[in-house]
């Protein structure tokens, strides 16, 4: 190991100078985007200019680097290289704009691409799988292809935050960032060894560093292959399985990538729902035997994969029961991922079984919900998540789940037919509108297409606007005083006890257009009678003298709670599960 002070532009000088990121190294991470809590390509912007007033050298902080051939791996300090040589690109691109052609070539020769008659090799890489957007976007300047990765948006936008900065200044001002950047101190430490390089990589993970769980343990396992001295080839099968995984992870509204490697873990390992921190992970494989540690690797990587194409498939998945679990992924849903990522996995081949495991997933899914119950629901699934393989009988399965979950109150019939029966003015009552409309429209044999099950976003709307979707009282929160105003009076039972129960409550959009207040029930009626949707037709079967009244509201919200139970309640759902069992043995 050997230590030097540098000036940036001697690290890049020569034509032997090269550097790569190399596949043990976290891709850029450096973002712009105001959501974030650090803004880390602003503030070095800023950084840069309070120096450049200052008239002082610009500190850049320690680089590490191992010498591997005639190219420089960097081993740490990459999101400051990488960000200093984009900048130092949209400088070159902002100087040829003022034709000093000649300050340009030498900038982009020294920091970008070397060129000498029919030789050119790019004076800086990151890894791999980012190469070909870097040389297209930030080396030649193309703009021919769209990000694939994480890293590759960043890249992107941290070019495009430099333009921007530069676009307004004169040649003066950009030739002042550029005489202060080159000109910044480094700190270069160069590393000898291989096995060394990785050690220090994964030293610095451990101390904190803003890393993602997903980076961690990549880096752990590239540092435990040079450990096991493994091969080339190990190396690049790692590097690929995570290739794939940056790529999944920049598909739009993907979850965070830290909370699906933590299902993972859950689904795939021995401590399932009680994994709590990344060394227990770590331990699983130090723990290994050194000769059985990278098989153990290589494995954990394709599975590991292979939970992030199941997360990818299932959001994809436009089939109607998928779709209701992407309804109920807004409450306490989390409980529930290791047992999709295994569904899609084990039965990726076989649709029927897939619909089936989540038709039952879902009941587990929205029970747990609609009772509020703070019961630990993961310690009671634990079991059934370890024994869950793809030869499981999804009847029995789902059984046994039922059975154990009902036999506590948290979860039984009854405890959901009490909250029924109580304030149900909440977000839950919008999907039980929306299944009971999609259950009346089956009832009356008119059906409802999967698609549009699937495009019917109840949760994209405001109440107060009325756009979208939201809840609509039939009997208005806001009382109508007229003596004809076709509701009950509301006294303070009304009020408790009729107001916001669910049998008093309506799913509605603009696009049925009857929002009407606190108008007069005869006027409601009306309209609803001309809607489209089958529960506000419904309505009039529940009428009490042309009134809407207390009993109107008792009598629909116990045709709902008949509807919900008969749907989701898990004692009436173990009594299915067991008529169907005695069918088919009858049959047999």
């Amino acid at each position: 190991m050997r230590f030097e002070e540098k000036r940036f532009k001697k690290l890049f000088e020569g034509s032997s100078s090269y550097y790569r990121v190399p596949a043990y190294q976290r891709a850029y991470e450096w973002d712009i985007a105001e959501r974030r809590k650090r803004n880390q390509v602003k503030e070095f912007w800023e950084d840069l200019n309070e120096f450049i007033e200052s008239n002082s050298d610009f500190p850049m902080g320690n680089i590490i680097i191992f010498k591997n051939g005639d190219e420089h791996e960097v081993v740490d300090g990459q999101q400051r290289l990488t960000t200093s040589v984009i900048l130092i690109k949209s400088i070159i691109d902002r100087i040829e704009k003022f034709e000093y052609e000649r300050i340009a070539k030498e900038l982009k020769e020294k920091y970008v691409i070397f060129q000498e008659k029919d030789y050119k090799r790019i004076k800086f890489r990151p890894q791999e799988y980012d190469s070909n957007f870097w040389d297209d976007f930030i080396v030649y300047g193309k703009n021919n292809r769209d990000p694939e990765t994480p890293s590759q948006k960043r890249i992107r936008d941290a070019k495009e935050f430099f333009d921007k900065n530069l676009q307004n200044l004169p040649f003066e001002e950009i030739d002042k960032i550029r005489e202060k950047i080159e000109n910044s101190l480094l700190g270069i430490i160069e590393l000898t060894d291989k096995k060394e390089a990785s050690s220090i990589f994964e030293l610095q993970n451990d101390r904190g560093k803003a890393l993602t769980n997903l980076d961690k343990i990549k880096a752990f396992f590239m540092h435990q292959i040079f450990v096991c001295n493994g091969r080339e080839e190990d190396i690049k099968y790692i590097y690929r399985e995570f290739q794939d995984i940056y790529k999944i992870i920049n598909s739009p509204n993907f979850p965070d990538e830290d909370d699906i490697f933590l299902y993972h873990i859950q689904a795939h390992t021995e401590l399932r729902y009680n994994y709590r921190e990344i060394s227990q992970v770590k331990n699983l494989v130090k723990n290994k035997e050194i000769g059985q540690r990278i098989n153990f690797i290589k494995e954990f990587s394709k599975e590991l994969n292979q939970s992030f194409k199941a997360i990818q498939s299932f959001l994809n998945d436009n089939q109607e029961n998928s779709c209701y679990l992407k309804d109920l992924e807004r409450f306490r849903f989390a409980f529930a991922y290791p047992f999709i990522i295994k569904a899609y996995k084990f039965f990726k081949e076989d649709i029927d079984k897939l619909k089936k495991f989540l038709e039952y997933l879902e009941k587990v899914i929205f029970v747990h919900n609609i009772t509020f119950t703070r019961a630990d629901i993961n310690s009671r699934l634990n079991e059934f998540l370890k024994k869950f393989n793809k030869n499981i009988d999804i009847d029995n399965f789902f059984y046994e789940i039922f059975k154990k979950l009902s036999e506590e109150s948290y979860w039984k019939d009854s405890t959901v037919k009490n909250v029924l029966n109580g304030y149900m003015y909440n977000n839950l009552t919008r999907y039980v509108l929306k299944r009971y409309e999609i259950y009346l429209r089956r009832e009356s044999k008119e059906g409802y297409p999967e698609d549009l099950i699937c495009r019917m976003d109840i949760y994209k709307g405001d109440e107060k606007e009325r756009t979208g979707w939201w809840i609509e009282h039939i009997a208005p929160e806001a009382e109508n005083t007229e003596e004809d105003s076709g509701y009950d009076k509301y006294d303070e039972d009304f009020i408790n006890n009729y107001l916001h129960s669910i049998g008093n409550l309506l799913l509605t959009s603009d696009k049925h257009n009857i929002s009407l207040g606190n108008e007069k029930f005869s006027i409601k009626i009306a309209s609803y009678k001309k809607s489209s949707m089958f529960h506000h037709k419904k309505i009039e079967d529940f009428v009490t003298d042309n009134k809407w009244t207390k009993e109107s509201i008792r009598k629909r919200r116990d045709k709902i709670i008949e509807f919900v139970l008969n749907e989701w309640g898990l004692e009436h759902n173990l009594s299915r599960i067991c008529n169907t069992k005695g069918e088919k043995n009858g049959s047999d």
